[in-house]
């Protein structure tokens, strides 16, 4: 084990006096983020800055809001005339035109297309 701490310790220190010989052109053309900072530009900080804005008013709309209405009651399946039906199609079961139509060929005409 003492050989190999000793070759890795050689190479780490060659390879520093490597680098320290490298100009800092070659450096920068090889590593160009290491010298150039991040362009986000102002974005980034504006738009986090208006959510948390949205998100903070949001809650303060939802905590100052008053009680919450009861949601509104069913609506009446009845027709309006206030006639008794014991179903929805039994206003068609009664009428003759319906059955007229039926028998028509207005549907056979819609289906020939």
């Amino acid at each position: 084990m003492n050989t190999e701490h000793r070759l890795d310790q050689r190479a780490r220190d060659l390879h520093a006096v490597g680098l320290a010989h490298v100009p800092f052109s070659v450096t920068t053309r090889l590593h160009p983020q290491a010298t150039t900072p991040a362009r986000h530009g102002i974005w980034r900080p504006v738009m986090a800055g208006a959510m948390v804005f949205a998100l903070a008013a949001v809650g303060i709309l939802q905590l100052q809001s008053p009680t919450r209405k009861p949601a509104p009651a069913a609506i009446a399946t009845a027709p309006s005339a206030g006639l008794p039906v014991a179903s929805p199609t039994t206003a068609m079961d009664n009428d003759p035109e319906f059955y007229a139509w039926l028998g028509s060929d207005a549907n056979a005409l819609h289906l020939e297309k």
